[in-house]
């Protein structure tokens, strides 16, 4: 590019081709920001901010541990494990909302790899 400084460059050239690399990079962020919750289990104490996987793994140990809810299961049409499950789906499904707006960068990013002129 004949007359672009550094800056043209950068954003006419690199940043097109890098978009793929750095679309991988941002999800593999998100998904490990989304599901890391032991910093914010330590250092959060307020009930109030806690973030929802916090929350959700406190509902499960509080389901495998309480003695009145397994009494209860003989009479429930759902067990432990059912509600367990259904708490790890929920907890996924902003995570399912997001990869398919990012997948068209993986495939560009495979694509463009093997393309040779």
């Amino acid at each position: 590019m004949d007359g672009a400084n550094e800056f043209q460059v950068l954003w006419k050239v690199y940043m097109p081709l890098s978009k793929p690399a750095l679309a991988t990079v941002a999800l593999f962020c998100v998904v490990s920001r989304w599901n890391g919750f032991f910093w914010a289990m330590v250092l959060l104490q307020d009930e109030d901010k806690i973030p929802l996987q916090v929350y959700l793994r406190k509902v499960i140990v509080e389901l495998t541990d309480d003695d009145t809810f397994s009494a209860t299961l003989i009479n429930a049409p759902y067990s432990v494990e059912t509600v367990s499950a259904a708490i790890i789906v929920c907890s996924i499904i902003p995570i399912l909302m997001i990869y398919p707006f990012m997948q068209k960068y993986f495939s560009k990013g495979i694509l463009m790899g093997g393309v040779k002129e």
